[in-house]
């Protein structure tokens, strides 16, 4: 005999959608800014096929990208870490914000470290 477990509704993210079979997010028109430094790598080296430059100035480089958000690109925007800014859209940057600030808690201050027993 099967027990009947209680079912609880799971919140649905509306921007998933099927393809292929599999369940992927739909294209976004996701922005991001750059400093100069990383502007200049990223315009060599674009992050994506649809990579529109919007903004080149000596301040940075603004860009637009048509794609859909998987975890391989958001490792890629983190590699890039040290000048990128999620313009839009906030889920993405919200996703950014806890990458680092979990980093943050896990990499803390050395003074905050407890170095494990017997090592030096």
């Amino acid at each position: 005999m099967y027990a009947i477990r209680e079912c609880h509704p799971v919140a649905f993210d509306y921007t998933l959608v099927r393809h292929g079979g599999k369940v992927v997010s739909k294209k976004v028109n996701p922005h991001f800014k750059y400093d100069a430094l990383d502007g200049a790598f990223v315009k060599t080296l674009p992050l994506h096929s649809s990579q529109e430059i919007l903004s080149d100035t000596s301040d940075g480089l603004t860009v637009r990208l048509r794609l859909r958000i998987t975890n391989d690109f958001v490792m890629a925007l983190l590699s890039r870490s040290r000048s990128v800014e999620v313009v839009s859209p906030l889920h993405l940057r919200q996703r950014l914000h806890d990458v680092w600030a979990e980093a943050l808690r896990r990499n803390g201050p050395a003074q905050s470290f407890k170095q494990p027993m017997g090592t030096t």
